[in-house]
């Protein structure tokens, strides 16, 4: 019962649905970080129904979740940055703060 279900899941109309949900989900976090992740994951699942649900992949689709991606990516490092710079003692971060402003 169970891998009917799962099996009917995963074919390729139906993932569209994983990706909205990931979406949605991620939509529920107050938590940047795991907000982003979940729609990561859900432009990724996105991509992957671009790709194979219809006959002729949908490029124009496909090149803009992955827009969606890079900049997901982009700001999910800078906030990881920010976490780790933040967890530093205050007087590591002044230096660093100095150093920023004083370099050209």
């Amino acid at each position: 019962m169970f891998s009917t279900i799962f099996d009917n899941l995963f074919v390729s109309q139906n993932i569209v649905h994983v990706g909205a949900m990931l979406c949605l989900l991620g939509f529920l976090f107050r938590n940047q970080l795991i907000l982003r992740l979940l729609v990561l994951g859900g432009d990724c699942v996105y991509i992957l129904y671009y790709y194979f649900a219809p006959e002729v992949p949908l490029w124009g689709a496909i090149f803009w979740s992955s827009m969606f991606t890079v900049v997901n990516v982009v700001m999910i490092w800078r906030i990881f940055m920010d976490e780790m710079q933040s967890s530093l003692p205050a007087s590591e971060r002044t230096k660093e703060t100095v150093q920023r402003v004083q370099s050209p």
